[in-house]
């Protein structure tokens, strides 16, 4: 009797303090901002080649990666970093392939196949070409603005997020009575139904009221924007989590080099266009909109730094630049 009641205590004991434990434990996610390269390795005949190397090299960072195929000539190299690769097959008495220039983007899956002759190991085929236009590794439906369209295409207020209105489907509502800079509908479902990812990391404010004017916590500016991928239907169940789309930015990571960039916005009354009444009734612009905004970027490997020299802004007259 009293050793029911002692296992009794503690059972008692052990779910009380195993409880904040349970409670305290975080759902992970599994949505990154990574690529992958598959694709399979042949002879002429179709015929699988035993002991093949295959070698993934960033061209960016001079990192080197190294699988083996599988019993059916298939291999694959998960978690890449978006950017230029090189990819090189190579098996003894074979000459060696080589596929150049391969630009991999936030979440891509591409497909690679190589065909292999028979010849010296030191002889070597180099194909220059991008990535097949059809992807055939995964379904989703979307489109990367890469880092050209991100630096040169015009942004009121330099938001990256506004250029995923260039997708087919996404809408915005300006009459809305909280115009967050990234509040915008997709194929028709609720503004706050998309998923803002930072990096493959969630970056939602799950804010219903939007007091911050943002859906996102955090808002990189586009110099600090490698690209971005938006995703309006049929993605991975990995983002099971929202009901619009699946925005997923990636952050400028640095190469083995140094680098940078400077930047000048400048708009005042000499660079304005006047509004076709004004012209008509032969006024000038009124009122005069000035805006500038100055800033620099430095990269070096892994190290990212931003800064902002100066921002001035008055009242402006167009949405524009």
């Amino acid at each position: 009797m009293n050793r029911d009641v002692g296992t009794q205590r503690f059972l008692g004991w052990s779910l009380l303090v195993l409880a904040p434990l349970l409670v305290s434990v975080a759902p992970a996610f599994g949505q990154i901002d990574r690529g992958a390269i598959a694709g399979k390795v042949l002879d002429a005949s179709g015929a699988v080649v035993p002991r093949t190397t295959v070698t993934v090299t960033n061209k960016d960072t001079g990192v080197v990666l190294t699988t083996p195929v599988n019993e059916t000539g298939e291999y694959q190299v998960l978690a890449l970093i978006p950017g230029k690769y090189a990819v090189k097959a190579s098996a003894q008495g074979f000459e060696s392939a080589v596929r150049d220039d391969i630009e991999l983007h936030v979440q891509d899956r591409l497909s690679i196949d190589f065909t292999l002759k028979v010849g010296a190991i030191n002889q070597e085929v180099v194909v220059s070409a991008r990535e097949p236009l059809l992807p055939t590794q995964n379904a989703d439906v979307g489109s990367v603005v890469d880092e050209a369209r991100v630096n040169d295409l015009p942004l009121n207020g330099r938001r990256y997020a506004d250029l995923a209105l260039l997708e087919p489907g996404v809408q915005k509502f300006y009459a809305a009575n909280n115009p967050a800079p990234d509040r915008f509908s997709v194929n028709g479902n609720l503004e706050l139904q998309n998923n803002f990812l930072l990096n493959g990391i969630d970056n939602n404010s799950w804010s219903e009221n939007l007091q911050e004017f943002s859906v996102q916590v955090v808002q990189p500016p586009p110099d600090a924007v490698q690209e971005f991928k938006i995703q309006t239907r049929t993605y991975s169940a990995e983002f099971g989590n929202s009901a619009g789309a699946v925005i997923n930015a990636s952050i400028k990571s640095g190469t083995n080099g140094f680098h940078g960039d400077l930047f000048e916005f400048l708009r005042n009354k000499s660079l304005d266009a006047n509004t076709w009444i004004n012209n008509l009734n032969q006024l000038p612009p009124h009122p005069e909109s000035i805006r500038g905004n100055t800033g620099g970027a430095y990269f070096e490997r892994q190290a990212f730094l931003l800064w902002r020299l100066r921002a001035l802004q008055q009242p402006r007259v167009h949405d524009s630049f």
